[in-house]
């Protein structure tokens, strides 16, 4: 998969259509199947024709991603704002959730590990094993009391006090393919660049706990030829990719691997509420993404409700009453945008989402917080105004440690608000 912090080698005669994060779209030339594989992905890429095997494409605001259209053909759509791993922003929004797959195809060519890498295999082995791992007869040894399968016999005297040697047929999970595949992992979540993931690889070598990890010296995913182990391969010849550093098992640019388009400002949203659940103390309570507050009708029509649903809210329980109850003690809302907006004759905070915190602040009845990502400069600042009390900050994207940028500005806030 060739990303933002992807840096392996493009295929002879590929094509990249690269787009830019609410960028504009552009005329090019597509064959039909090209143009239908756009248009099945309507809500994040837009394909309108212009004339005969003309098309005007680009991405839906607010999607980034990357999708191979053709064996020539490959389209990508980069972030606007600064962001030094995507990989790791991913990893943090999906800190306990499996990545959502896509039954299209990307594109993985030779070349360095990277995290974006590691996110691949991640979401591979997550595809794996809710669905398609494969158990397989394998030939089992040991001793039994009485005769079954095929019998050892130790010499011309064989000494049965231990039971007899038998070997059996197990329909197991055991098999060579899932030993590798787990070893695979540990050895991935070993790379450096592997950190960010180092959770998930966790949850998911506890899930092939009943399995062997055995790594042999060579794998070559030409075994998986068969169409019963078809979806092997991506994996498979990614833990190779990561393993060996070389693409020598595969030719450049023909391992297929999932398609992905996000939501950044879901994916940052995600990663803030994330972090504050990380840090929060065991006294404390987080909201969850389904709580929300709602208004009370006082008369009129139509009766349409009306909610109020902050990204996190941090709640102080009440003692001895169920956590339902108790004062709230901050509420936040994270903007994936730049937090200063160019005026006409003067740079000014975005007033929209102050009044919307504002309004968090007034119904929860607690301090607020304003995230966004960093921009241009840092922005770190608050403001009273009555009783209620509401601070800006950003969080720098292309730090190197992006778990530890996040869980710190979360425990910033929570100290100030607990101060």
């Amino acid at each position: 998969m060739r990303f933002v912090d992807l840096p392996l080698s493009s295929p002879a005669k590929i094509r990249d259509l690269t787009f830019e994060e609410w960028g504009r779209g552009r005329v090019v030339s597509l064959d039909l199947a090209e143009a239908r594989i756009l248009r099945n992905h309507k809500d994040a890429l837009r394909c309108d024709a212009v004339g005969p095997d003309r098309y005007r494409i680009g991405p839906v605001p607010g999607f980034v991603g990357s999708i191979r259209l053709s064996a020539r053909t490959t389209l990508v759509v980069t972030p606007r704002l600064p962001i030094d791993s995507f990989a790791a922003l991913l990893s943090l929004a999906y800190d306990e959730m499996p990545i959502p797959t896509r039954s299209d195809k990307a594109s993985v060519s030779q070349g360095d590990l990277s995290s974006w890498c590691i996110s691949q295999i991640v979401a591979e082995a997550q595809r794996l094993c809710r669905h398609h791992l494969r158990p397989d007869y394998v030939e089992v040894e040991d001793r039994r009391t009485s005769p079954r399968g095929k019998l050892i016999f130790d010499g011309l005297s064989p000494d049965y006090r231990g039971g007899i040697r038998c070997k059996t047929d197990d329909f197991t999970y055991d098999t060579e393919l899932n030993r590798f595949i787990k070893a695979g992992l540990l050895q991935v979540s070993k790379c450096s660049v592997a950190a960010p993931w180092r959770p998930a690889i966790s949850r998911l070598l506890a899930d092939l706990n009943s399995i062997t990890a055995v790594l042999p010296t060579t794998f070559s995913p030409r075994r998986l030829s068969s169409a019963l182990f078809a979806r092997y391969r991506p994996l498979a010849t990614l833990i190779n990719l990561a393993l060996m550093n070389q693409g020598s098992e595969f030719d450049t640019g023909a391992l297929d691997v999932s398609a992905f388009f996000f939501r950044l400002h879901e994916l940052f949203e995600r990663a803030v509420y994330n972090a504050f659940r990380r840090v929060t103390a065991a006294s404390l309570a987080i909201s969850q993404p389904q709580d929300r507050t709602t208004a009370t009708l006082v008369r009129g029509s139509p009766h349409l409700g009306i909610t109020f649903k902050p990204d996190v809210a941090i709640k102080q329980p009440t003692v001895g009453i169920k956590s339902s109850k108790g004062a709230w003690l901050l509420v936040v809302d994270a903007k994936y945008r730049d937090p200063i907006a160019a005026g006409r004759f003067r740079a000014s905070f975005r007033n929209d989402n102050i009044y919307q915190i504002m309004a968090y602040c007034r119904v929860f009845n607690a301090p607020g917080l304003l995230l966004y990502p960093r921009v241009d400069q840092d922005v770190d600042i608050s403001y009273k105004i009555g009783d209620t009390r509401f601070s800006i900050r950003t969080i720098d994207l292309q730090c190197n440690n992006l778990a530890e940028e996040f869980e710190r500005r979360a425990r910033e806030a929570l100290s100030e608000c607990r101060s």
